[in-house]
């Protein structure tokens, strides 16, 4: 019997060592191959390439938003990439670097700016390409701009529709469309007033007050020509004829030459009134209309036939001067005239405006 004091396994015909001892190297064996995990896993981390898709000019995320880990950072040499394509981009964590696959994409069409109607006179040439200007979110380098201008005859008056086209390198494309009013350069008082009195035999009948008349005038004007932010006020009869019966369309003059128009070929006593210069950055033209059918007799309202904003729908015809006052707190200086010699007009509301109340 062995008096040795320390218990051995025999395996295979060899003798191992204590208990203790092969304890003492199993621990040892296990923090190495722990160590060779976590140094593997080290490299594994800043080898493996972690995906990541942006839009084409957007901001690069928070660091740990793209790789998933806290506390993270880009490297100082990372740099905000603006084009499609994929980019390398090297991130700082706690537990060591990452390097992450940025794929930048472009699904954004390109903007068009200044695509607006065009005036021109019959027979002149049309600069189309004059105040666009183009813009994208990878960068304004490679867009091309086509425009459509098959339908435009600049031979004959009328309105016509022009359409550009941007495609980006990416191949997003975007629309826009303008008019072309092509108008008469010479237009007479002849040719105005047979276009009008074309109209008043359509909407006009026999025995109408001023007032009816007025306000038929009214509804025709409102419905025929729609609302752009340019005229000729150079010469109302051209723009009254162009308004009625080429273009259909103007600002504020155009409305009220067509107004004039009428009430001259109708025989309608007017005054003719401009918002006072200086008070805002845009003019206005309006009138003061008499709708008395008593000769000698004058009852004055208020006469714009211009298409008012749709935040402040109401009828321009036949206001009070109480009625114009509370528009004027609506928006300031809107009918503040240049003239201090007219008129007071009727106190009777034969218009009823109660989004005005308001402000009476």
């Amino acid at each position: 019997m062995s008096n040795s004091r320390s218990l051995r396994v025999a395996r295979r015909g060899r003798a191992f060592q204590s208990i203790p001892a092969m304890l003492l190297w199993g621990c040892a064996t296990v923090l190495i191959l722990g160590l060779v995990a976590f140094g593997l896993n080290r490299l594994n981390a800043a080898q493996v390439y972690l995906p990541y898709t942006m839009e084409a000019g957007d901001a690069l995320p928070e660091a740990s938003v793209m790789c998933g880990v806290s506390g993270a950072s880009y490297a100082e040499e990372t740099v905000v990439p603006t084009a499609p394509g994929e980019y390398t981009v090297y991130i700082n964590t706690p537990t060591g670097s990452r390097r992450v696959r940025l794929t930048v994409v472009d699904t954004t069409p390109p903007v068009i700016d200044g695509a607006e109607d065009i005036s021109v006179y019959v027979g002149e040439s049309v600069a189309y390409r004059k105040n666009i200007r183009l813009s994208d979110n990878a960068g304004e380098e490679g867009i091309t701009l086509q425009v459509d201008s098959s339908k435009v005859n600049t031979a004959a008056e009328g309105a016509y529709t022009v359409i550009y086209t941007a495609t980006d390198l990416a191949g997003n494309t975007a629309s826009a469309t303008a008019s072309v009013y092509v108008k008469q350069k010479n237009v007479n008082e002849t040719l105005l007033f047979e276009g009008v009195e074309k109209v008043c035999g359509e909407i006009l009948k026999a025995g109408m007050s001023k007032e009816d008349q007025l306000r038929a005038v009214y509804d025709y004007i409102q419905t025929n020509i729609s609302y752009v932010n340019h005229s000729d006020k150079t010469d109302w009869i051209g723009e009254a004829y162009n308004g009625l019966f080429v273009t259909g369309a103007g600002d504020c003059f155009t409305y009220f030459a067509a107004a004039k128009a009428f009430l001259t070929y109708l025989d309608i006593p007017f005054i003719e009134l401009q918002r006072a210069p200086g008070l805002t950055e845009e003019t206005h033209f309006w009138m003061l209309v008499n709708i008395s059918d008593t000769p000698g007799v004058r009852t004055w309202y208020h006469y714009d036939a211009t298409r008012l904003r749709a935040q402040y729908n109401h009828s321009g015809c036949l206001l009070t001067d109480k009625q114009a006052q509370a528009y004027n707190k609506v928006r300031p200086y809107f009918y503040t005239s240049d003239r201090d010699d007219l008129p007071a007009t009727s106190d009777i509301i034969i218009t009823e405006t109660p989004e005005l109340e308001a402000y009476y």
